[in-house]
């Protein structure tokens, strides 16, 4: 059973769960979207709703392994730091195609404002509505499904 006690939360479970469920997806997310990117470059499809699937379920995997008894807010904390991670994934090919074309720096791949940023302009419901795309719904839906089984993860008891 999940604990919803804020009382039962432990410093040490705490920190590792930030690490595992934020800094580490936000890392392999910025890997995968540049194995994204060039692989992209040679091949006419996308992988990184593959990508994102398989960094979830072992992001969820890894979480799970940090406490000894689950409590929502690791839960809330890692479906946090998985959409932020497909935001990561699905905007650094967008974000190094840009920066090759104008000859900027691509050091912008590993800032973390412009992603929130990028994340608010797609979260948001009007632009959904204004600028609907087969591609935006296949996105979202790879988002959810990619989301719901990490988190699923964190959830399950370890024997």
């Amino acid at each position: 059973m999940i604990d919803h006690r804020l009382r039962n939360i432990r410093l040490k479970d705490l920190f590792f769960v930030l690490l595992y469920g934020l800094v580490l997806p936000y890392v392999f997310g910025i890997v995968a979207g540049f194995a994204d990117y060039y692989f992209s470059g040679m091949l006419p499809i996308s992988i990184g709703a593959m990508l994102f699937w398989i960094i979830a379920l072992y992001v969820g995997d890894a979480v799970r392994k940090q406490y000894e008894d689950p409590h929502l807010l690791y839960t809330i904390i890692t479906g946090i730091g998985l959409v932020l991670t497909a935001v990561v994934i699905y905007t650094v090919p967008y974000v190094l195609t840009i920066a090759i074309a104008n000859e900027e720096s691509r050091l912008l791949v590993f800032h973390p404002a412009f992603y929130l940023m990028y994340a608010t302009i797609l979260f948001n419901p009007v632009n959904w509505v204004t600028a609907f795309s087969f591609s935006l719904l296949f996105w979202l839906l790879s988002i959810g499904i990619g989301t719901y089984l990490g988190v699923r993860k964190t959830t399950q008891r370890i024997f």
